[in-house]
């Protein structure tokens, strides 16, 4: 896809801004090697972005992959009572259905998303 190598204004944002208020939420499937089949999820508003960043390393990879998950349903109360005796909080089913490092994968998948890696310098601009 080409890139518009135009600097923005003001004006191109008024004139835009029905496309920027409509936004809709971006979803995307993803195919996971472990289960064999594809899943699909849900860029993350900023809201959650910004709650995964105020938390533990260890714990905001499988929140934000819990709440993004669209399908298969983990939220469902069917899948969370028949895992019960295997885990001690929701997003703890995650790593019983998909291999750990996928679950940082697909986080990471997410960010991306969201627009993260999304910038890319094109020149450096002289005073």
């Amino acid at each position: 896809m080409a890139r518009n190598m135009e600097v923005i204004t003001i004006e191109d944002i008024l004139k835009r801004k029905e496309f920027f208020k409509n936004k809709k939420k971006e979803i995307k499937k993803l195919y996971v090697k472990s289960i064999d089949a594809c899943i699909v999820v849900e860029k993350p508003d900023k809201e959650l972005l910004f709650d995964v960043q105020e938390m533990d390393e260890e714990f905001a990879d499988s929140y934000l992959v819990y709440e993004c998950l669209k399908e298969p349903n983990l939220h469902s109360p069917e899948v969370l009572e028949a895992f019960k005796d295997k885990i001690k909080e929701p997003t703890d089913i995650l790593f019983e259905i998909f291999d750990t490092f996928e679950v940082a994968d697909i986080a990471r998948k997410l960010v991306a998303m969201s627009g993260y890696d999304g910038v890319e310098e094109v020149e450096e601009l002289k005073k």
